[in-house]
């Protein structure tokens, strides 16, 4: 018995410095703090590799939080809290998908790559449990089915109609059997789509241009001809 209460207790002391040790990376992520930059830039030197999926996950839970907020409001679908509320959450996961996408196109390593794999599954998830949300649909629906009447400004008819078309093609209104088969396509068009950029860059990465004609070089400066020749 006594040694068991000295396992217990020893599982209990690995599992809480694990725990403090993940508070304390999410708390120096610096994709959860305020970004002091000039124009709000992101901070690339402060980014490590290692700070993407924490904040992708932190992005996810703080998107379902707003949208739960939504869809879970007493007041009657109006513009301001269904159709404006939508467009102005995500702002974490957006922060963390532009930078990771953009340094994932233009710089991109293994390490990388491999995070792309394993957020690919997971953004694809949480996208169609977003336009797959029935609940927080027929609020927009509730709006975009009165909006002559609402008198928007040309730019609001436009996001309503936007994020209602947005919707419907992402799925809303298919029968719930045929929701889950498109899951399902979403998420391997997600991986295989993953998975063409990678081969286009290894392919890229791997091209070479023989010239067996120095005369083809013509034209071109010197050390760049030197170069070529070696």
């Amino acid at each position: 018995m006594k040694r068991i209460i000295e396992l217990a207790l020893l599982l209990t002391i690995i599992l809480s410095a694990c725990q403090n040790k993940e508070k304390s990376k999410m708390k120096n992520n610096p994709f959860l703090v305020e970004w002091n930059t000039p124009f709000g830039v992101p901070p690339f030197n402060l980014i490590e590799v290692d700070d993407y999926l924490p904040a992708f996950n932190e992005g996810i839970k703080d998107h379902n939080l707003e949208i739960d907020a939504i869809v879970n409001n007493i007041d009657p679908a109006s513009f301001e809290n269904t159709v404006v509320a939508l467009d102005q959450s995500r702002e974490l996961l957006m922060r963390v998908e532009s930078v990771f996408g953009n340094l994932n196109s233009a710089n991109t390593n293994p390490e990388m790559q491999q995070i792309a794999k394993e957020v690919s599954p997971l953004m694809s998830t949480h996208d169609d449990d977003i336009r797959l949300n029935n609940d927080l649909f027929l609020r927009i629906k509730a709006v975009y089915d009165q909006k002559e009447k609402l008198e928007l400004s040309a730019e609001e008819a436009m996001l309503i109609t936007k994020t209602y078309d947005r919707f419907v093609r992402g799925g809303a209104n298919l029968p719930a059997e045929q929701k889950e088969r498109f899951r399902e396509i979403n998420k391997q068009l997600g991986l295989l789509s993953l998975q063409f950029r990678e081969n286009l860059l290894a392919e890229t990465n791997n091209f070479k241009l023989v010239i067996e004609d120095e005369n083809d070089l013509a034209g071109l400066p010197e050390s760049v001809v030197s170069a070529a020749s070696e």
